[in-house]
């Protein structure tokens, strides 16, 4: 019902009766003119104001004076910032989306394409383009004039029955100048995202520790807007280091996280004195299990292996320790301490 309102606020007429699902995707028992369809979506490019268009803006008389002008008042039907953002959505269609054909005008413009399909594969009854700038919104529709089979629309008719070709031509030929592009409202501001949360499904702010490479700048409504911070980048996250003595050789694992940089430091010692300090590996932006075998090692000794884990904003962790203590190197029967972070 919600949704029906909506639609009803840009001049989009909906049947008692439309009560299923299918009007999401506009399924209506009626539907509605291109004509219809093309000032519905005029307000996402004119800062949510809604008005009708018309074939004529104006008529003049024989002396050139003007006895009509066609002025239709101006309805507020979204916020500033759902018709902004709501284009942005749209503008993704034509950098990425199924409009790229539209990327390559030299002004910014949003679109939406449609097609409704038949029970033939790769046959459509109709193919629908909408795209808008600054200063216009259009709309091109293919369709079936009986939706028989030899009259749908074929995906191999490429090009030739393309509605997006043909707004991208269209716009080629009516806007030869440069154009302003859509400007943000104050109502809409950028906030930094943390990737790591948004790739698990979480919208979650970065701080001022998270490193460049993991932040997603994203629009918001100034109203609503996230307040929860990421805590990925203001502690380090905590792995475990296993050290087991294996005939003549000590197996090390320990698991990493591609934002934080993991060295494995050994430190060998004689009768309890230190004999030296050796770095092994480091390992950094990559998320996996390493395995590390260490055969350098000698009788009765004592090894102590540490797992320094560091971010690029200064936080480090040396808590994480493994001891080996080897008599006959061959002896496999050799307790093993772990430390746990």
């Amino acid at each position: 019902e919600k949704a029906k309102k909506y639609a009803m606020k840009v001049g989009i007429e909906v049947d008692k009766e439309d009560t299923g699902l299918a009007l999401a995707l506009g399924g209506m028992t009626r539907g509605l003119t291109i004509t219809d369809l093309c000032d519905a979506y005029s307000p996402f490019a004119n800062n949510g104001y809604y008005k009708t268009s018309t074939f004529i803006k104006k008529i003049t008389d024989k002396d050139n004076q003007t006895v009509y002008i066609h002025n239709p008042s101006a309805k507020k039907v979204f916020k500033d910032s759902t018709a902004y953002l709501v284009g942005k959505m749209m503008g993704k269609t034509v950098t990425e989306g199924t409009c790229k054909a539209l990327n390559s005008l030299d002004f910014e413009i949003h679109a939406k394409s449609g097609t409704n399909g038949s029970k033939y594969d790769s046959l459509n009854t109709d193919m629908i383009c909408i795209a808008q700038n600054t200063l216009c919104t259009s709309c091109i529709w293919y369709y079936s004039k009986d939706n028989k089979k030899e009259n749908l629309i074929g995906i191999s008719q490429g090009s030739d029955i393309s509605p997006t070709i043909k707004t991208k031509n269209l716009y080629q030929d009516i806007f030869t100048s440069p154009l302003t592009n859509f400007k943000r409202p104050n109502s809409v501001i950028e906030m930094d995202l943390d990737a790591m949360s948004y790739n698990e499904g979480k919208i979650e702010l970065a701080t001022l520790n998270t490193p460049e490479r993991y932040r997603i700048k994203s629009l918001f409504d100034i109203t609503n807007t996230p307040k929860i911070y990421s805590d990925r980048f203001t502690q380090i996250n905590p792995t475990i280091l296993t050290a087991h003595l294996k005939s003549n050789e000590v197996n090390i694992h320990f698991k990493t996280l591609p934002y934080q940089r993991y060295t494995l430091i050994r430190k060998e010692y004689l009768n309890n004195k230190l004999i030296e300090e050796k770095e092994l590996t480091t390992t950094t932006n990559t998320e996996e299990s390493i395995n590390y075998i260490d055969t350098d090692i000698k009788n009765n000794r004592k090894y102590i292996y540490t797992l320094n884990i560091t971010q690029k904003n200064g936080l480090t962790d040396t808590s994480n320790q493994a001891t080996i203590l080897t008599k006959k190197v061959s002896n496999t029967n050799i307790d093993t301490y772990k430390w746990y972070f």
